[in-house]
């Protein structure tokens, strides 16, 4: 999320723990990022790649970045690449939010 927002690692946490605290969750469960990505940023969902791996939507999306969400895990596609610590391709879309 730091990395599509540009902003600071610590404000987005302190942001995650806000949501939380006004859903009554857990700070890292789904619902508060998607909260916080929907409802705070107003960032377009794209569910059309649901149930894709990411390598198979790559090709989608050449331009712009986008944040994917995949179980237990987000990451960033930019510009048709994938960009992780890990190689998550071959892992499943459960949603895309377009950053631009």
């Amino acid at each position: 999320i730091t990395y599509a927002t540009k902003e600071d690692y610590y404000n987005i946490k302190r942001k995650l723990r806000l949501v939380a605290e006004l859903m009554e969750c857990e700070m890292l469960c789904v619902g508060c990022y998607k909260f916080l990505l929907d409802e705070v940023y107003g960032f377009k969902r794209i569910d059309e790649f649901s149930g894709k791996t990411i390598n198979e939507a790559l090709k989608y999306l050449k331009n712009g970045l986008y944040l994917v969400r995949v179980d237990n895990h987000l990451t960033i596609v930019e510009n048709g690449k994938i960009c992780d610590i890990w190689d998550c391709g071959e892992e499943e879309i459960r949603v895309i939010w377009c950053i631009y």
